[in-house]
Formats: structure tokens, C-alpha cells, sequence
């Protein structure tokens, strides 16, 4: 089974409790744009600030098959997130 490699970065902030997700790649991006992947975790570690506690990188393996299947699943129904819950309010 073919897996793809989603290379992660977490972090822990002192002003909270439990890591929070800050960057997520795939392998093939990576590898395509080395410097991208690094100003990306660069950016999203100094948006921290002096809030920033810990990081670690982690490497997440997912079925390619799986990610693949969803995109032949055709239009799929899914709630509206709210602008409160959004990416644009991350920023």
C-alpha cells in the first residue's frame, strides 16, 4: 500500500494547555519547495511569539488510496464554517 508522508509541525504554547497543529506538507511539496516548507515553520513559530513554550516536527503516514478515494467521492456535503472558525481569522 502506497502511503504518503504529511510532515508536521506542533507546538505548545505557555499561555495554553495541549499542542496545536501549525504546519502541515506533504512529502511531494517538501521536496518541490525545501525553502517554502522552512519559511512556512519559520513564520508560523515567530507568530508565537513569546507565548511559544515547545516544537516538535512529526511525520504523519496516510493511505495514499484513502486521500485519493475522496476525490472520486464527487461533491460532498460539509458545513459552512463560520468566519470565527475560519483561516481568515487565524490572521
Amino acid at each position: 500500500m502506497a502511503m504518503v508522508a504529511i510532515a508536521t509541525l506542533w507546538a505548545t504554547r505557555k499561555s495554553e494547555d495541549g499542542p496545536e497543529l501549525l504546519v502541515a506538507w506533504d512529502e511531494w511539496s517538501i521536496e518541490g519547495n525545501w525553502e517554502g516548507w522552512a519559511e512556512a515553520c519559520d513564520k508560523a513559530l515567530a507568530s508565537l511569539g513569546d507565548d511559544l513554550d515547545q516544537h516538535r516536527y512529526f511525520s504523519i503516514r496516510v493511505p495514499f488510496d484513502q486521500i485519493e478515494n475522496t476525490f472520486r467521492m464527487g461533491t460532498v456535503e460539509a458545513d459552512r464554517v463560520s468566519q470565527i472558525d475560519g483561516p481568515d481569522a487565524l490572521g
